[in-house]
């Protein structure tokens, strides 16, 4: 007996149009990239019931003629391409032409549209039946209701999630689609109340404070990038911002938004040197690609792309966002404050900031020996070279600072971990990190897995700066170890540089050159002198990422003279 049978007509379309259309969302979708692509600078947005009821759309572009309004809602039917060429140069958010005929079969729809001011035609159409026009009056536009979605298509029609569910995912679609169309101006409301209003602006920055709020914005860099045949622009938060997760992060190809992995993982890898761990960037990049270089034509909702060269894509939002986040040497200070040495300078600088004693007891332990040598390695770029002024030292763990009208806290070892890392980097790259002979045999007892580990990182060791003999067993002598050590701290520098690579540093970053510099680093209750604390500062303020360790741990607490202001009520 035969098996194979032809599906009815009403059955496949239905099923076809279930690829387009899967919820309120995606009806908003199609008619909003309808409605820009006809040239509206304003767009309304009604749902009802989360747009299980209804949805309705109504823009003020160049509406559709009389003629064409019955073709338009059938299946394959567009005006924005004629040829299977024309998809190497298209410059629109739609071009499939199943938008419309997919609605049409899973829902009822009105239509009112007109070309010229007062001169529409409006249309109803029942799912299988046939458009019936009349003359109205109308404003130049378009307006679509969409109602009773899914109503002849229960098995879809059930998946529908609640009303508040299904309107929060049209508010996050509308807020990120306006992100890229600033100009445009943005409503939407729900069950007859305004959800938000975005009146269009003038740039993105002004977009970004309307739509991710004004303290997201002010943290916010521009990025810029040009690329053989592509630029990228947008924003980036600022290497002490970001968010928890990635929900913030938007992306743009020729002004359509996209998910797409290359993009992705270029904006994770360039942003997570600058930014604590587990935090991630907040983000709004637009790229600008030749049409011919990308092909949008993967998927029915038109989110997924592809490029034609995805590792040019990858590098050029790379360095465009490692640009933005690491040219940040300078923060933005309080109006007035920039150059002012502040009313409480002359009492902090003789504060009991070190734990009970005052600054020229810190100085005194500092040059009687408690502070290692190696600090003073790094000459400081002349007085104040990075804009910073020390004050003190708090319970010997702290500097106190002032940079750009802020007062600033700094950890100090995961200062100076920073300052030593880039300095290994430094000299790993170029000669090799400057090693020293231990005064007396040095014998270390290695584990079996730091045995076979060993051997693995032999060239990484030496370009460390170790020279390691295996003495038989678990022990090995070492010969030479870097400079920058104490010999008390060897066997625990080179045990983290032994470590399987498990913790995470900064994208790019060694672990083993990380463990070596951590080892290295002053630690806390040491008391420093003045001069030290400066030079340490200096060369924290010249290293490239001065807010995190190679560990990505925070080094900087900022507090503005706003935050003080507000604390003892001056504001």
């Amino acid at each position: 007996m035969a098996r194979i049978r032809e599906l009815p007509p009403d059955v496949y379309r239905k099923i076809a149009a279930g690829e387009v259309v899967e919820r309120p969302l995606s009806v908003v979708k199609e008619l909003v990239e309808n409605a820009l692509d006809a040239g509206a600078d304003h767009i309304h947005v009604e749902l009802e019931d989360g747009g299980r009821h209804w949805v309705r759309v109504s823009d003020n572009g160049c509406g559709i003629n009389a003629g064409d309004i019955p073709l338009a809602f059938q299946r394959h039917s567009t005006s924005k391409l004629s040829g299977i060429e024309d998809l190497d140069q298209l410059t629109t958010l739609g071009f499939r032409g199943e938008a419309l005929a997919s609605l049409r079969e899973v829902a009822r729809i009105q239509l009112v549209s007109a070309e010229t001011e007062g001169a529409g035609v409006e249309m109803d159409l029942e799912p299988g039946g046939q458009p019936r026009l009349r003359t109205v009056s109308s404003s130049r536009g378009t307006r679509i209701t969409v109602s009773d979605l899914f109503h002849n298509f229960p098995v879809r029609r059930k998946f529908l999630k609640s009303a508040r569910t299904e309107t929060n995912r049209v508010v996050s679609w509308l807020e990120g689609i306006a992100l890229a169309w600033w100009k445009v101006g943005f409503d939407l409301d729900h069950n007859g109340r305004s959800v938000f209003s975005y009146p269009g602006v003038d740039s993105l920055l002004e977009r970004a404070y309307q739509v991710l709020g004004r303290e997201t914005a002010a943290e916010l860099v521009p990025v810029m990038g040009d690329g053989e045949t592509a630029t990228c622009t947008g924003l980036v938060s600022r290497s002490r911002g970001g968010g928890p997760d990635r929900r913030r992060q938007y992306f743009f190809v020729n002004r359509r938004p996209v998910r797409e992995k290359t993009l992705m993982a270029a904006l994770h890898n360039a942003a997570a040197p600058f930014l604590e761990k587990g935090r991630h960037p907040v983000a709004v990049l637009l790229l600008e690609v030749s049409a011919e270089d990308v092909d949008v034509n993967i998927h029915p909702m038109k989110l997924e792309i592809r490029f034609r060269d995805d590792q040019a894509a990858f590098r050029l939002v790379y360095h465009a966002v490692a640009a933005a986040m690491g040219n940040q040497t300078a923060f933005p200070s309080h109006p007035g404050t920039a150059d002012a040495p502040g009313r409480y300078s002359a009492f902090v600088r003789n504060a009991a900031w070190s734990g009970g004693a005052d600054v020229s007891q810190a100085a005194e332990a500092g040059s009687a020996g408690n502070v290692r040598e190696n600090l003073l390695l790094f000459p400081g770029g002349g007085p104040h070279a990075g804009g910073v002024r020390v004050l003190g030292q708090y319970r010997s763990a702290y500097i106190v600072a002032e940079r750009n009208g802020e007062l600033l806290l700094i950890d100090q070892h995961n200062a100076h971990e920073r300052v030593i890392y880039d300095r290994l980097r430094r000299q790993a790259a170029d000669q090799g990190v400057e090693s020293a002979a231990p005064l007396f045999p040095m014998l270390i007892e290695l584990s079996a897995t730091e045995r076979g580990l060993l051997a693995q990182k032999g060239e990484i060791l030496a370009g460390l700066g170790f020279e390691l003999e295996p003495m038989g067993g678990a022990s090995v002598a070492v010969r030479r170890y870097p400079r920058l050590l104490a010999e008390a701290e060897v066997a625990g520098a080179l045990r983290e540089a032994l470590q399987p690579a498990e913790e995470q540093v900064e994208t790019g970053g060694d672990l083993s050159l990380a463990g070596v510099a951590c080892k290295a680093a002053i630690k806390v209750n040491q008391p420093l002198s003045l001069l030290e604390m400066q030079r340490l500062a200096d060369e924290l303020f010249a290293c490239e990422n001065p807010e995190f360790c190679p560990h990505r741990r925070p080094i900087l607490v900022h507090i503005s003279l706003e935050e003080i202001e507000k604390r003892v009520r001056r504001r």
